[in-house]
């Protein structure tokens, strides 16, 4: 009897401590963020589980996340510096990409926000940020909003991290900083 109960109870446990662990992160993305230079701090609430990458030839992401108890997904994309006059001009990457996965709808809006040189380098250790919003097209998303937060770090890259969510209450706020810059 005793020893059925160990048995159960170690059964249970080592089922526990399996749930809990988190999952690898993808090895692409992994060298992505060597390769830009960032660090990049899992989640530890565990609320969020991870998602196959989203291979589209719409937009690739290199990392996606869900949260379990509502339909927030997180997408990153980190795009190293690779030399190019295209690299050192963040703004212009940030906003192409909105553009390019905002809905081309009548009544579709894209509200730009820069967060301000200090908070960006105290929070992510970054030269520049920049937030925006617009409603996704469904090629990328059935979500009914994007808030795209854009991190740049001279001669290290660009991070895309998409927060697409259908209710406002869901997007995390703008302290969001489970990757930050080296």
């Amino acid at each position: 009897m005793i020893r059925c109960s160990l048995l159960t109870l170690l059964l249970f446990s080592v089922a526990a401590w399996r749930a809990t662990a988190q999952a690898p992160l993808p090895a692409a993305f992994v060298q992505q963020l060597d390769a830009a230079q960032i660090e990049y701090f899992e989640p530890v609430e565990q609320q969020f589980r991870p998602l196959r990458a989203l291979q589209n030839a719409f937009f690739p992401c290199d990392h996606a996340l869900r949260k379990k108890k509502s339909r927030l997904e997180i997408r990153y994309r980190i795009l190293p510096n690779d030399g190019s006059p295209l690299s050192a001009l963040p703004q212009l990457r940030c906003l192409t990409t909105a553009t390019h996965l905002a809905s081309n709808g009548a009544h579709s809006t894209l509200a730009v926000h820069s967060i301000p040189a200090d908070q960006v380098q105290e929070q992510y250790r970054a030269d520049w940020g920049g937030i925006v919003f617009f409603q996704p097209k469904t090629a990328f998303s059935t979500r009914q909003h994007c808030k795209l937060l854009a991190l740049y770090a001279e001669d290290k890259g660009l991070a895309l991290i998409f927060f697409l969510f259908d209710q406002a209450d869901e997007a995390p706020g703008d302290d969001w900083t489970n990757l930050r810059f080296r």
